[in-house]
């Protein structure tokens, strides 16, 4: 709705003109199973999830629930999986579990709360990063390959120093 906005418009109308005031508030303690079936039920495509303080705790989709139900849904406009450069370097999508470059590499970084790489690109960056930007933390060195305004979606994540891997 944003970018739907003339550049002339954008200094005048405020975020006010553009909410949305049919969004689906939920509990977060909602069963994926009867959110589901209540978002079909309305044809409501996403839902703001409510703390028990009334606080936003997320956003889900529907895609996020059919996903939780039958596991992760890949599509054709997802990245392909993992490639080995060599043994200090992948091409990993971004969706992929960061506990997955432990097994690759042998590191996984410290303290980190994101659960994909994307993720962890993006809190190391405190943004999201655009293609070609290299962030080096923990021992990895992630340049983004792909990404668009929304997400990081493919990642050439490598050692900064190859000595430091557990060759099993």
């Amino acid at each position: 709705d944003v970018l739907q906005i003339a550049d002339a418009e954008a200094h005048t109308r405020t975020m006010r003109s553009l909410m949305r005031k049919d969004v689906y508030f939920v509990p977060e303690t909602k069963l994926v199973s009867d959110l589901l079936r209540e978002m079909q039920k309305h044809k409501v495509r996403m839902a703001i999830v409510i703390d028990e303080y009334g606080g936003v705790a997320g956003l889900v989709t529907i895609e996020d629930l059919v996903e939780e139900i039958v596991g992760e849904i890949s599509d054709e406009h997802e990245a392909a999986q993992v490639v080995r450069e060599n043994e200090t370097s992948y091409l990993v999508p971004g969706n992929m579990d960061v506990d997955r470059l432990e097994e690759l590499l042998g590191v996984r970084p410290e303290r980190r709360d994101a659960a994909t790489v994307a993720g962890l690109v993006s809190e190391l960056a405190g943004r999201i990063p655009q293609k070609g930007e290299v962030i080096e933390e923990d021992g990895l060195r992630l340049e983004v390959l792909q990404a668009s305004n929304r997400r990081v979606e493919r990642v050439r994540v490598s050692l900064t120093h190859p000595r430091q891997m557990n060759l099993i």
